[in-house]
């Protein structure tokens, strides 16, 4: 399913049905495949999880066929952008005015989302379209599966902070050494890049920071229990 692309088309009010077999696992993403650039721009693009056969959410969270591939939690960034005079001209109907050539995006997103709705929780009544927030919660210890994808035509880095984290797959393909064991890569910011999409697992303990789970403080004994 890597790599297909089409340019069918359809009037108002008709459909045009694809078909694909998703037998490979992963993060991906689709588009427009007529006008593509501009399509994009007005939003026509998505993200598709194919999770591996013997994916279970209650005892076996794994984002590919492999061991080491397991996490606690998972969470999608789509990153994209606007340019609202496109927009506007859009909705005007004058087509005729649209340059992309000097397209000037002044909004970004995750998920769809600025803030600060992006701090908002998932599946807000008042965000029937944004339904995915974008605010990572996790407990010292436990793994969290990152899906990073490039959605627009603009390269969006990202780093979640606090520490680094391991890149397991790109465009949703393991990373493997040549006898095919898994080959991760430490990041600290993902440099993501239109329709790419970036698998990481991110781990954090506090170790070390004087109020943490191995050795807790008088200070903020509480926070070994909160969430990040």
């Amino acid at each position: 399913m890597q790599g297909l692309i089409t340019n069918e088309s359809c009037n108002p009010g008709q459909v045009v049905k694809y078909e694909i077999s998703a037998s490979e696992p992963g993060t991906y993403t689709y588009y427009s495949g007529t006008d593509t650039e501009f399509q994009v721009e007005m939003g026509l693009f998505g993200t598709m999880i194919v999770r591996p056969n013997t994916y279970n959410e209650e005892s076996n969270r794994i984002a590919y066929n492999h061991v080491d591939t397991d996490y606690d939690h998972e969470y999608l960034f789509l990153l994209s952008s606007m340019d609202p005079e496109i927009h506007q001209k859009a909705e005007q109907g004058n087509f005729g005015e649209i340059d992309m050539t000097a397209r000037w995006p002044v909004y970004w997103f995750i998920n769809g989302r600025a803030g600060p709705d992006d701090l908002v929780g998932a599946n807000v009544g008042w965000l029937p379209h944004q339904p995915y927030n974008c605010v990572p919660r996790m407990t010292p210890g436990q793994k969290v599966l990152v899906r990073i994808v490039g959605g627009d035509l603009d390269q969006h880095p990202l780093h979640l902070h606090g520490n680094h984290y391991k890149e397991i797959a790109r465009y949703g393909r393991l990373l493997k050494t040549e006898g095919g064991g898994l080959a991760p890569r430490a990041k600290f910011t993902t440099l993501s890049v239109p329709g790419q999409s970036v698998d990481a697992i991110f781990e954090w303990t506090g170790e070390g920071l004087g109020w943490d789970i191995f050795g807790g403080s008088d200070v903020w004994p509480e926070m070994a229990h909160d969430c990040i």
